[in-house]
């Protein structure tokens, strides 16, 4: 059934791609310009690469709020890797199951923590998402006039935003503890299930008293959704496309983000394109291009740092796996003998 499931999803990405060609939205065509120039191409990538340095920020700042001791140089690996199989696995979630895995090997007795550290990390990069689009309606409100998608582009991340932030600060109005915490333990204490719960409440707290870390972290979603735009930009530049605003860019890579949340295809492929496309032939009615040619070569773009990377660990793991099957192997032949 799951594999009939993951056929279905690739079967939607395939239609997906072949309609955009069809409906001239994507021409593959276009994808060799982007190695005519060596020295564009490797500033695109070094653009497109530095949001692993600003993203590993993001996540040590939310580990230092729970007392997570991991030095920030040591922060980047992991977040390299996560992104990496984020990037080459379906689904989108491979490099978080990595990333669990990294700190439960350093704080095994605390794994709702280390799981809400991630869990805030994607939540706070989702919500760079709004706030970037929610950033440009008030910076350049004329690019929507007239347009019969604005008020979903204006309204809706603005009020998604608006409720999520009035939720948190509101939340730390709250008290201290709402007795939940100690009903659970009072009434519960010899159940297995009731320490990770604690250790969930105990770190919702610590969240909701990190005010000045939330906002760095936001800063820092938004800063990165600004640098996917820039990186757009700049392939679309190498592709030779009309010229296309940077506002524009940030709108219609947020919603293809967002709509790659949906898991109809694999990794959103072929579904963010098609977001993309038609959020710039929106937003650009006048101008007929391919655009969903920027998003699929952002894609591949986005991939090439990070291919050797994945390589060599799925490497080393298979040959660790193996050394450890031979070393065992030995230790029961010896025990024969």
């Amino acid at each position: 059934m799951k594999i009939l499931y993951i056929l279905i999803k690739i079967l939607v990405s395939i239609a997906l791609l072949a309609f955009l060609v069809h409906t001239s939205k994507l021409d593959f065509g276009l994808l060799p310009n982007l190695f005519l120039s060596p020295f564009l191409l490797a500033l695109t990538m070094l653009v497109s690469f530095s949001t692993l340095i600003i993203g590993a920020r993001r996540w040590y700042l939310l580990n230092k709020a729970q007392q997570i001791q991991v030095p920030y140089s040591r922060t980047i690996l992991p977040t390299y890797l996560g992104i990496a199989f984020n990037n080459l696995l379906p689904g989108g979630v491979g490099g978080d199951f990595y990333r669990c895995f990294y700190l439960f090997k350093k704080i095994p007795d605390n794994k709702s923590t280390v799981m809400l550290s991630i869990l805030f990390d994607r939540v706070t990069g989702l919500m760079g998402i709004f706030i970037a689009v929610c950033l440009v309606s008030l910076i350049h409100p004329y690019a929507f006039n007239q347009r019969i998608a604005s008020p979903y582009f204006i309204f809706a991340p603005t009020g998604i935003c608006a409720s999520v932030l009035i939720a948190f600060f509101a939340s730390t109005l709250l008290p201290e503890k709402i007795g939940l915490s100690t009903w659970l333990s009072e009434r519960y204490s010899s159940k297995k299930w009731v320490k990770p719960i604690l250790s969930l409440l105990d770190a919702l707290r610590i969240f909701r008293h990190s005010k000045v870390t939330i906002v760095k972290c936001l800063v820092i979603s938004f800063v990165i959704q600004m640098i996917i735009a820039i990186t757009c930009l700049l392939i679309a530049n190498m592709l030779a496309f009309p010229p296309v605003s940077l506002f524009d860019l940030v709108i219609a890579v947020g919603v293809a983000q967002i709509v790659a949340l949906i898991p109809i295809a694999p990794g959103g492929f072929g579904v963010s394109e098609t977001a993309f496309a038609n959020v710039l032939t929106l937003l650009n009615p006048t101008v007929t291009a391919s655009y969903a040619t920027i998003f699929l070569a952002y894609r591949i773009i986005s991939i090439l740092p990070y291919l050797p990377g994945a390589i060599l660990f799925m490497f080393n793991a298979i040959l660790r796996n193996n050394l450890a099957l031979n070393l065992s192997a030995q230790t029961r032949s010896g025990g024969r003998e």
